[in-house]
C-alpha cells in the first residue's frame, strides 16, 4: 500500500489489512491526489501494488476518497485485471495481458499503441457508435485515424487487422464490424495518399455506416 502521511484515515484502513506492506510518503505529494476535471471535486488516494521478481513494486489499483468543500461525497475503487496480471508478471503494458496480445504481435511501443487503438475501436464500434465529428463519435473517428497511421508504422496488413478485430469482437456482427473497420481504414489510406485537403470525413462516415447496416 502506498499512502501519504497526510491521509490518516487511509493509513488507518491500510493498517487493518493483515499482511499488507505499507509505504508512507514514498512518492511525491501529487501521487496521492486525484483530479476529476471538476473544480468542485478532488480525490485523495492510496495505491496498492504487487512486488515483482526484481523487488520493484508495480501499481495495480487505487482507492480514491472523492471530496468537495463540504466533505466526502463518494468512494472510487479502481483495479483492472490486465493491470494486475501485468504487474505480477512484469509486463511492459497492461495491453500485453489482455486478449489483444493473442490477436496481434505486441513487442514495440508502436505495436502497444496499435493494439490499444484497435481495442478501443472495436469496443466503440460494438457499442454502435459511428465515426462522426461530435461527442464520442469524434473520439471514435480519432482512434480509427490513429489506427490507420499505426498500421503503417507496424507493417500490419489489412487482412491481419481484420482478423484481429474479429477475434476481439463477439456476437453475430463481429465479422461485419471488423470488415467495416477495415473498409474505413482502406478509404482513409486512399484519401491521405491524395495529399492534404482530400480527406472527406462525410464520405468515410457514409461508407462505414453502409458496411455496418447495408
Amino acid at each position: 500500500m502506498r499512502i501519504s502521511s497526510q491521509d490518516r484515515d487511509l493509513l488507518a484502513v491500510a493498517r487493518h489489512l493483515p499482511g499488507a506492506e505499507i509505504e508512507v510518503d514514498g512518492e511525491p505529494d501529487q501521487h496521492y491526489r486525484h483530479q476529476f476535471g471538476m473544480k468542485e471535486a478532488a480525490g485523495r488516494n492510496l495505491n496498492w501494488g504487487v512486488r515483482q521478481a526484481d523487488s520493484r513494486i508495480a501499481n495495480v489499483g487505487n482507492l480514491v476518497i472523492i471530496e468537495n468543500s463540504r466533505g466526502g461525497i463518494g468512494v472510487e475503487v479502481v483495479m483492472g485485471l490486465s493491470h494486475l496480471i501485468a504487474g505480477i508478471f512484469g509486463l511492459r503494458h497492461p495491453i500485453m495481458a489482455s486478449p489483444a496480445a493473442a490477436a496481434v504481435t505486441i513487442k514495440s511501443v508502436d505495436e502497444i499503441k496499435f493494439a490499444d487503438a484497435l481495442v478501443v475501436c472495436c469496443v466503440l464500434a460494438d457499442a454502435e457508435l459511428r465515426p462522426t465529428g461530435r461527442g464520442r463519435g469524434r473520439t471514435m473517428r480519432g482512434y480509427l485515424q490513429a489506427l490507420a497511421m499505426l498500421r503503417h508504422k507496424c507493417g500490419i496488413s489489412f487482412d491481419d487487422l481484420e482478423r484481429a478485430a474479429a477475434y476481439l469482437l463477439s456476437g453475430p456482427k463481429s465479422s461485419v464490424i471488423a470488415s467495416a473497420i477495415r473498409r474505413y481504414l482502406e478509404m482513409y489510406d486512399e484519401y491521405t495518399a491524395l495529399g492534404a485537403g482530400y480527406l472527406d470525413n462525410a464520405t468515410l462516415l457514409r461508407e462505414y455506416s453502409q458496411q455496418i447496416s447495408p
